[in-house]
């Protein structure tokens, strides 16, 4: 790993656990094993370091995503299967690297405008948008009728709101419900298992009315 890379390692770690307003510059030199100064000589500032940090997550998850994408557009795959594909690959992404999702969440709550900004750097740089991807399967599922008649705007964000409440499942659960989880692992591949279930068949039985 080159110097860079070590410390855009080392700051998504001290971000998940601290925060971006927590973390601190001399903490993520020591971690990476690498001087301060070389920090600054790279990154000149936290907020710089940070974006970076979220351009790493952002381009991980996409690069997933397109894999799949990509062979959806070599296979000829329906809507139904591309919209199962995308997800899980967008769960993978970030399953992968749990810190991932922590410092994404983090930001989207504590800092949108960076989260905006890193979105636009990835984008320029790949020159695709992934979630523009994701919507267009669901507005072509609508018209072949494969889906019902749903907003698929709002549709995208509570997919992708699922996605990311993924990592929260864990503490969830153990909290609130009283579960016993000694095995995160198949804990992890179960939530996705039932995301992409409740995505494709809600919960209501077929033939149900509401009284």
């Amino acid at each position: 790993m080159s110097s860079r890379e070590k410390i855009i390692d080392a700051a998504i770690d001290v971000f998940a656990e601290r925060g971006r307003h927590g973390a601190r510059m001399d903490e993520i030199a020591v971690r990476a094993g690498i001087n301060k100064a070389m920090v600054y000589y790279y990154f000149q500032s936290k907020e710089n370091l940070h974006l970076e940090a979220l351009a790493v997550i952002l381009r991980k998850a996409y690069r997933r995503m397109l894999q799949a994408i990509e062979r959806k557009e070599t296979s000829g795959s329906n809507p139904l299967t591309q919209m199962k594909e995308l997800v899980a690959a967008h769960l993978d992404a970030f399953a992968e690297e749990p810190n991932f999702a922590r410092v994404f969440f983090n930001a989207l709550a504590g800092d949108p405008a960076g989260v905006r900004q890193a979105l636009e750097k990835v984008k320029l740089e790949g020159k695709t948008d992934p979630p523009k991807k994701m919507l267009a399967a669901l507005e072509d599922g609508i018209a072949e009728g494969c889906f019902r008649d749903i907003d698929a705007v709002h549709t995208l964000i509570s997919i992708i709101g699922m996605n990311l409440i993924f990592f929260a499942g864990k503490p969830m659960s153990q909290t609130m419900l009283g579960l016993r989880i000694t095995d995160e692992k198949s804990f992890l591949e179960e939530r996705k298992k039932n995301i992409i279930d409740l995505l494709l068949h809600g919960i209501v039985r077929t033939g149900e009315k509401e009284r």
